[in-house]
């Protein structure tokens, strides 16, 4: 039988409560798949080159895609069958169309990305602080 009770929580929840203790730590460890993610073997040359791109324009957003290679190969081959059929004056069926945009979210290649998503460190202040204010002009914050 398991333990009794509901399950632990990772150290960042209890943290997060401030109800961290050194005793109720529990470090939650996921190896590392590899450094730089590999095109699936068998894909066509120009999917390989959409696969490169994006994967270039997330790691340099500081993402990590450890274990999203199935997921992004799907994207790719998606954006390239896409692709191909408004070239061909084709019209694509509305659930890849729908699919396609749900990988877009969940990529963060959508307009809403080029705010503060990836939980960049905004230098210690008040995260709440900026929230309803038009931006400065000058560029300062």
């Amino acid at each position: 039988m398991g333990m009794r009770g509901p399950a632990p929580l990772p150290s960042n929840v209890l943290k997060m409560r401030g109800t961290e203790k050194a005793t109720r730590a529990r470090e939650q460890t996921v190896p590392k798949v590899a450094d730089q993610l590999k095109p699936p073997t068998g894909m066509p040359a120009p999917v390989r080159k959409i696969w490169k791109g994006k994967v270039d324009v997330y790691t340099a957003r500081g993402m990590d895609l450890s274990g999203c290679g199935g997921a992004l190969a799907q994207f790719c081959y998606l954006e390239h069958f896409l692709s191909q059929q408004w070239k061909a004056n084709m019209a694509p069926q509305a659930a890849m169309i729908s699919r396609h945009t749900e990988l877009c979210a969940k990529f963060y290649d959508v307009p809403a990305a080029k705010t503060n998503v990836l939980g960049k460190p905004n230098n210690g202040g008040n995260p709440f602080e900026d929230h309803g204010k038009p931006p400065d002009p000058t560029g300062k914050k």
